[in-house]
């Protein structure tokens, strides 16, 4: 943050402090590169706010304050600092300095409008986004959002970083969202404080975390810190009195551990399902506690990241629990929908937007319940680039849809009618994102950091936004101490950072390097936080295998394959087992795709994209993905229990699927491209129509990903037979009997059977017949069948397993007897004794001897 160079200002020719137009030139170079005003230095004492407050004063002296707008960076610094210093209870204007001046209602509105005219003129942030929100007011609101936190506000804002950081919370949106879930903690918050928290949005998650950061490095530093107010604010771009706040001795007690990742909300266009949550990978031993329309735990996992798909809820909370130097920790991360409709907001990416009730100005995803409509401010439709898949199980009847919002200024969403007649609309404001930086650099693919970022083979460098001023940006390194790597002192596992003007880095084709800045180490991990304007920061966690080069073959492999990987780096590579090599090949045995390793004391991981798969349920159960062939019943589909099959094989592929009876295939739904995550979802609703019209009782689902095809699944219909009926004739001199059967199925499906088991030779294999495939309910065949009882049953071949004696009394059999009771007797009387199979026959129908 800018705050302005005292020095420079000294030496500018002496009419400029007494002519409001070479003021105003001086004044207006410090706006440069800045999103709010409250980025610069707006102290009661500094010279930017006594320069602007001459300004002002001296025109609305005048009486005619319309003229403000010759003087932009007066008018906005003087307004910006008047409205966090004296704007009390829903009163501003008659409290600010030019209030003398100001007559009327009217005066009030030219001096409001000279100031959003201001704002357009520099370049700076108008909040127009927040206009339709609640308790918001044309021309003092965005006033008051520019003052942003001031300094008399700075101790309680320090209080409560500090509090956050004993707790364990070093995010400012997890700081801001514990701090929102406390009514009383909320309504206690100064009132400039509060609004900022509440309207900042980007603005007040970046400086907040500014503060946090800068806070931390305070507590790491203690006493040294206090001679280097200066340096740490210009460090943060932070304006002095923030710093200033920090430094009070008894709040330093804070200590920073290690960041909690963050997990993240994403959906994919192209396939049928909802939103899916990412819980990234974290060294430490602990659990996830996922709480939405319910509640599920996991384990953290130390290479691999997992994805959760989720329910429809108002909103999501993550919550990670671990523990570090001998306390317990905790991280929470909330994701929430629009207030008032069921409606979820995503960028172009996919990714759940953290402001929902603002649309970036290019493109968006929107995810509606069924029956919300979407319109621009005047009622009409928006253009759709795309026609999204409808989505399926959880999410069946949800709408994702794709727009382009070039030119629109605003997008009503509208409910469905309740019983109460229409539901009230709510606006989303179209705004310009804010242009960030980003890694130019390509991380080495096939591998995963410590911190779940890209790993890279040299150190990355920074691309900028069009038209960025290097000299406004500043660049920090913070280092992580890798676990094996002993701690030795009080500091964190965060070391202090470097930090310099990204301008004097070197920069090539546009892209700045990273090298001066970050260890000399062979291996080393961190976080590179890159920060200017207000609502452009970032940070990125990297880790850096210098000379790194990992060996994965190009495509996509199946769950059985055994898998070699050749690793190589600069420096040593220590396995798992514990051996040192210079070389790594690792193996990926069948199903695995994940294997640690550590580089220099660096640990990171290697991952090959294989082909794993789910199934996902309707009653909650989380699915797991795995390998093994799953078998699905036609009813479960039918009814909904079973809504998609998850896919994913961790890289772009095209991927389609297929129903298989015999060599009859079935093509199911569109192909699915692309997915930047390698993570598909099916909607199992089409099969329904498929399998009614199939004959076969059972058919193979085929997976195809590009060239490979696997069967990932067995769907099976359940064959109901009732009202069994046999009926037998034994001729005795041929020894042959009629057998005639007579049934109620609830459906004709090929491979029916008729099967007739021996209840006096159990050891024996039924006597099969086998149905015609176009007569239904019934069957006649002549059988050599030696008298005595039997149970019959109609049933379905199943060439997956053995044929087994039914259960006394289970449904689709029938007792039947084959025979007189004279000829059964004779039956009987003819066995031998001294025939093993003959004698143990006597045995089992009561008749030894």
């Amino acid at each position: 943050m800018s705050t302005g160079n005292a020095d420079d200002e000294q030496q500018a020719p002496r009419q400029s402090t007494d002519n409001p137009y070479f003021v105003e030139r001086e004044l207006r170079r410090h706006f440069d590169g800045i999103r709010i005003v409250s980025e610069l230095d707006l102290s009661a004492d500094g010279s930017i706010l006594k320069r602007a407050r001459d300004v002002v004063l001296k025109v609305a002296q005048h009486g005619v304050p319309d003229r403000l707008k010759r003087y932009p960076a007066s008018t906005a610094a003087f307004l910006a600092a008047e409205g966090a210093r004296c704007y009390d209870e829903g009163t501003f204007w008659p409290n600010i300095a030019i209030a003398p001046y100001l007559s009327s209602g009217v005066d009030q509105s030219k001096v409001g409008r000279a100031f959003l005219s201001a704002l357009d003129e520099l370049g700076l942030e108008n909040f127009s986004y927040a206009a339709a929100r609640e308790r918001w007011l044309a021309y003092v609101s965005p006033i008051l959002m520019h003052g942003g936190i001031p300094a008399a506000c700075a101790d309680e804002v320090a209080d409560l970083v500090f509090a956050g950081l004993r707790d364990g919370i070093w995010d400012a949106d997890e700081l801001i969202g514990r701090i929102r879930q406390s009514s009383t903690r909320w309504s206690g918050l100064a009132k400039p404080v509060q609004r900022f928290f509440e309207y900042g949005d980007e603005f007040a998650s970046d400086l907040l975390q500014r503060v946090i950061d800068t806070a931390a490095d305070i507590a790491e530093l203690g006493r040294d810190a206090t001679d280097l107010i200066a340096e740490l604010s210009a460090d943060a771009g932070l304006p002095r009195y923030l710093t200033r706040a920090l430094l009070n001795d008894e709040r330093r007690s804070a200590r920073r551990g290690r960041r909690p990742p963050r997990p993240t909300v994403r959906i994919d266009r192209y396939s049928c399902d909802g939103p899916y949550m990412t819980l990234p990978p974290f060294p430490h031993e602990g659990g996830w506690l996922i709480q939405g329309a319910m509640t599920h735990r996991f384990a953290t996992r130390r290479h691999d990241p997992r994805d959760i798909p989720l329910a429809p809820s108002h909103g999501w909370t993550a919550t990670l629990e671990w523990r570090e130097h001998s306390a317990n920790r905790q991280s929470e991360r909330q994701f929430a929908g629009l207030e008032r409709v069921h409606a979820y907001v995503f960028d172009a990416s996919g990714n759940l937007t953290r402001q929902q009730h603002r649309l970036p100005a290019s493109q968006a995803l929107i995810l509606t319940s069924p029956g919300v409509a979407i319109t621009d401010s005047d009622g009409m439709p928006i253009p759709s680039p795309e026609e999204l898949p409808p989505r399926a199980g959880a999410w069946n009847g949800w709408v994702l849809r794709s727009f382009d919002l070039e030119g629109v200024a605003a997008v009503l969403v509208k409910p469905p009618p309740g019983p109460g007649g229409d539901e009230e609309l709510t606006e989303l404001a179209v705004a310009r994102a804010p242009a960030r930086p980003k890694l130019a650099t390509a991380p080495v693919s096939g591998t995963r950091g410590m911190l779940g970022g890209g790993v890279f083979a040299e150190p990355p460098s920074i691309a900028m936004p069009e038209d960025a001023d290097p000299q406004r940006w500043r660049v920090r390194w913070r280092e992580i101490r890798s676990e094996s790597e002993p701690a030795t002192d009080a500091s964190a596992e965060n070391r202090s950072p470097t930090t310099t003007r990204l301008a004097d880095l070197p920069c090539a084709e546009g892209a700045f390097e990273l090298a001066a800045l970050l260890p000399s180490a062979p291996a080393f991990a961190g976080t590179i936080e890159v920060s200017g304007p207000l609502g452009s920061d970032i940070r990125e966690d990297i880790t850096v295998i210098q000379g790194l080069a990992v060996d994965v073959p190009d495509r996509i492999f199946v769950p059985r394959e055994v898998v070699e990987v050749r690793v190589t780096a600069d420096a040593e590579l220590l396995l798992e087992g514990g051996a040192r090599v210079s070389e790594a090949r690792l193996s990926f045995e069948a199903g695995q795709d994940t294997v640690p390793l550590t580089a220099g004391g660096t640990a990171f991981a290697v991952t090959i994209p294989r082909l794993t798969w789910a199934l996902r349920r309707t009653d909650g159960s989380f699915p797991t993905l795995g390998v093994e062939r799953l078998r699905i019943g036609l009813d479960e589909i039918e009814s909904g229990a079973v809504g998609s099959v998850l896919v994913r094989c961790g890289r772009p592929a095209t991927l389609r699927l297929e129903l298989r009876s015999d060599a009859s295939p079935y093509e199911i739904g569109p192909l699915q491209t692309n997915s930047p995550v390698g993570w598909w979802s099916f909607s199992l609703a089409e099969l329904r129509t498929t399998i009614a019209a199939a004959t076969a009782p059972r058919l193979d689902l085929i997976l195809h990903v590009d060239d490979l095809s696997e069967p990932i699944a067995v769907v099976e219909a359940q064959f109901i037979v009732s009202d069994l009926e046999i009926s037998t004739e034994l001729d005795p001199e041929t020894a042959e009997c009629l057998v005639s059967a007579e049934w109620t199925e609830n459906r004709q499906f090929t491979g029916r059977q008729l099967r007739l088991w021996s209840e006096h030779r159990p050891w024996e294999q039924p006597v099969c017949v086998e149905v015609e495939d176009d007569v239904a309910g019934r069957c006649e065949a002549i059988l050599l069948l030696p008298p005595g009882p039997y149970v019959a049953e109609v049933t379905l071949a199943d060439e997956w397993s053995s044929p087994t004696l039914p259960i006394p009394g289970q449904a689709g059999t029938r007792d039947v007897l084959v025979g007189s009771e004279l000829q059964r007797r004779i039956r009987l009387e003819g066995l031998r004794t001294e025939a093993p199979l003959e004698a143990l026959e006597l045995v089992v129908a009561g008749a030894a001897r």
